[in-house]
């Protein structure tokens, strides 16, 4: 679905940006060759002088492409073929804004990549981010005939970012009087309701639209939103059962981590430990999950469900000395927050002889767990 509607988007944006090309390029998108798409563009103007090509491969990268920071991409043909480039698009793009200043093409591409970036937190999002992903949807705006809602209303969770959050209400809401079933419109204004305390009208909201919820990335933000929306209000059984509803379409680690505190609220400790184990599976050496389930432990001082949790953990993914080491000291920071240091002791030292175990040694966890072992020794 989400191939098919960019495809879409690309042909119509190529009438008004890019046509000259269109003939050779279309049909390898329409394949789903966006590897060789990109390729070609870039093999024609390797000096990147070229506006429309350069316009071209950047859709192209934004739209298809896979990216951590926004300057190195890794595009696929449909074959399986994968290749990565450095293809910085804002430092692309931005020199030609001047002799293009009045081209809907690029202010409406540039947008979208600090729209991106701001979603999937590249090292850009912050003021800096927001500020210029503003400055490129007012040219835009300016500019195009018909704008996208979807990407207007990406305007709304940086204003409110920003601290203006009436001009964050006044564009949401007249957004959503316009476009009540665009999934972005309905799920910004919703969040925007939630974060001001409307939290009732957000869920009205959100279960009037569910209906039209066309994805199954769609269905799970709005149940994910409600969750949170349930929790605040203090309902966890209600988030409990939209949010594992939710895990009937995917494991999704964001769901989990809402879902534990549903749990931890409801004082189902049983399942909170089955899902948590769930959530660590998806990437046993990952700090921020084991973090997060400790911080649960420690702040319903749960030792008994935190020794349960660990000894399974160590079960199920202690096999190699780094995830060991991780999970001992993840669990001597449960025992150091329960006051219990004799314990914190224990599972610092098993921490520290899983780590020298670890080819090459990681010395900022050795030198952390050094620090940890002194505390507890020297309160």
């Amino acid at each position: 679905m989400k191939r098919g509607c960019g495809l879409l988007f690309f042909l119509a944006w190529g009438v008004v940006g890019f046509c000259q090309e269109d003939s050779a390029v279309t049909p390898l998108l329409q394949k789903g060759y966006y590897l060789d798409a990109f390729q070609y563009a870039l093999q024609r103007d390797i000096y990147y002088t070229n506006f429309p090509l350069m316009l071209l491969a950047s859709r192209i990268a934004v739209t298809w492409g896979s990216s951590t920071n926004g300057e190195y991409f890794i595009l696929s043909n449909s074959d399986g073929e994968r290749r990565g480039y450095y293809f910085p698009v804002a430092l692309v793009l931005e020199p030609f804004t001047n002799l293009y200043a009045t081209n809907e093409g690029v202010w409406e591409l540039l947008a979208r990549y600090y729209d991106r970036a701001w979603q999937e937190r590249w090292p850009l999002p912050g003021e800096k981010g927001g500020k210029r992903f503003l400055e490129c949807l007012q040219r835009y705006l300016a500019i195009t005939k018909k704008a996208d809602p979807s990407l207007v209303a990406a305007q709304v969770p940086i204003l409110s970012m920003m601290g203006q959050t009436n001009a964050a209400l006044d564009v949401a809401t007249n957004l959503f009087r316009r476009y009540p079933r665009e999934f972005r419109v309905v799920y910004v204004y919703a969040d925007l309701l939630r974060q001001i305390g409307e939290r009732k009208e957000a869920l009205r909201i959100i279960q009037q639209y569910y209906p039209y919820a066309k994805t199954e990335s769609e269905q799970i933000r709005f149940t994910l939103l409600s969750g949170r929306l349930y929790l605040e209000e203090g309902n966890p059984r209600e988030a409990l059962f939209v949010l594992e509803k939710s895990l009937l379409l995917s494991t999704n680690q964001e769901v989990l981590s809402v879902l534990l505190d549903a749990y931890r609220q409801a004082k189902d400790w049983r399942r909170f430990t089955e899902r948590a184990l769930l959530l660590l599976s998806l990437d046993p050496e990952n700090g921020e999950v084991l973090s997060l389930v400790g911080r649960f432990f420690i702040l319903s001082q749960q030792r008994e469900w935190s020794e349960v949790f660990f000894e399974k953990a160590l079960e199920e993914y202690g096999e190699f000395p780094f995830r060991r080491g991780m999970l001992y000291f993840y669990w001597g920071e449960v025992y150091r927050n329960l006051s219990l240091s004799q314990r914190a002791l224990w599972a610092y030292e098993r921490a520290k002889e899983a780590f020298l175990l670890v080819d090459p040694l990681p010395t900022e966890s050795l030198a952390t767990l050094e620090m940890m072992i002194y505390r507890v020794k020297t309160p």
